[in-house]
């Protein structure tokens, strides 16, 4: 297990096989067996990967289904819009650049850069400020404070 979106895919696989295992017992006992049940299986796996995750859905508690959910970013710079903020140093070059943003109270999102060309790093942030996301997601909760990964590609086509 490597990445983030097979242990999720994993952990719904090992949640869907626990709530079968687990029938009997109210809805907390069941709720407990379910997590031992999974906590178990994750164990044995002996993934980093898995058990970061895992802690993740520990931590959402009863709303498993939105563990692994990003906002979804409605508005920010169309391609054309890109090319204000292409870098000078960088004309004529391509870059991307990853962005962690957490939504914020107001809907904007707060990002910062994870990896990516370092060229293109100080325009990657200066996009973000446009972002806005939803303000729920399809359930109704709130989407603030959740995060979600943003991949920027700045093309020279861009200029």
């Amino acid at each position: 297990m490597q990445d983030d979106r097979s242990a999720q895919m994993l952990l719904r696989q090992l949640h869907a096989a626990a709530r079968n295992e687990c029938t009997s017992g109210s809805g907390a006992v069941r709720a407990q067996c379910v997590t031992d049940t999974m906590e178990r299986a994750v164990r044995s796996y002996g993934s980093v990967v898995l058990s970061a995750n895992f802690d993740r859905y520990v931590n959402a508690g009863a709303n498993f289904g939105r563990a692994f959910l990003r906002p979804r970013l409605i508005s920010g710079p169309s391609g054309p819009e890109l090319a204000r903020y292409y870098p000078a140093e960088a004309r004529g070059r391509t870059g991307t650049v990853r962005l962690d943003c957490t939504v914020q109270a107001d809907l904007h999102a707060t990002c910062s850069v994870i990896s990516g060309n370092a060229r293109f790093a100080d325009a990657a942030r200066q996009v973000s400020q446009r972002f806005r996301a939803r303000s729920t997601f399809a359930d109704g909760a709130s989407t603030v404070g959740a995060r979600t990964t943003v991949t920027l590609r700045f093309e020279t086509g861009d200029v």
